[in-house]
């Protein structure tokens, strides 16, 4: 018998949004069009078109202790907690071609964690891996693939994204600092649904697989 929802608060947001959660927590579901994928870091370097940059930068920024006890880090004795090395990643296909335009994938790594601070690709038919599929590659390069616990989406331009997250914050404007939501709220599966949620979510799928449910809350700041 298919599942019975009362009526979406978010419409069309929440049925993909459940659409894929539902992929991610059941490996019976024969739906799901998302596969494992076998990208790596290595192939990524070995196209010419792709134009990568590496950069390990210290954070001083005073989140950062908070992020990590977030992403489940813990901070070594000895240290400063405010002080944590990211490596930063840039990644663009055809970067200097002066029509053609590819993928852009721009972040942060850091063990535990993966920011992702500008994703890009083409809506017209693209050859490049999906930013999703990099983001995995990329996180696998510096650290084990099941030490990921949490990914950040830190700067959001799209405006299927903003859209929902503007509403949001306007709806619980009297709750103060990081909202969380978990499945089965709305709020949850309507951020899932969005276009930003759904490549965190692709993001599960390729990396790990259906058979994998990773333990998943959507945060907001």
């Amino acid at each position: 018998m298919a599942l019975q929802y009362p009526s979406e608060i978010y419409p069309a947001w929440e049925s993909k949004g459940r659409k894929l959660w539902q992929w991610m927590s059941n490996p019976a579901e024969n739906s799901c069009k998302i596969s494992k994928t076998s990208l790596t870091f290595s192939y990524l370097l070995g196209r010419p078109r792709f134009s990568i940059f590496i950069v390990d930068e210290a954070s001083e920024d005073g989140k950062t202790p908070l992020l990590r006890h977030i992403g489940g880090v813990p901070v070594e004795k000895g240290t400063n907690g405010h002080e944590v090395k990211y490596r930063s990643t840039d990644i663009v296909s055809y970067r200097y071609h002066p029509t053609r335009i590819g993928v852009e994938w721009f972040g942060f790594s850091e063990l535990g964690m993966l920011f992702l601070s500008w994703i890009s690709r083409p809506d017209e038919p693209c050859e490049d891996p999906y930013t999703a599929e990099i983001a995995k590659a990329v996180y696998e390069k510096d650290f084990p693939l099941d030490t990921l616990k949490r990914v950040f989406v830190t700067h959001i331009i799209n405006e299927d994204t903003r859209d929902l997250l503007n509403r949001l914050i306007i709806e619980n404007s009297e709750m103060m600092g990081i909202q969380s939501w978990e499945y089965p709220e709305p709020e949850f599966s309507a951020l899932l649904g969005t276009r930003l949620g759904s490549t965190v979510a692709y993001l599960v799928l390729c990396a790990y697989g259906q058979e994998l449910l990773h333990d998943i809350a959507a945060l907001i700041e």
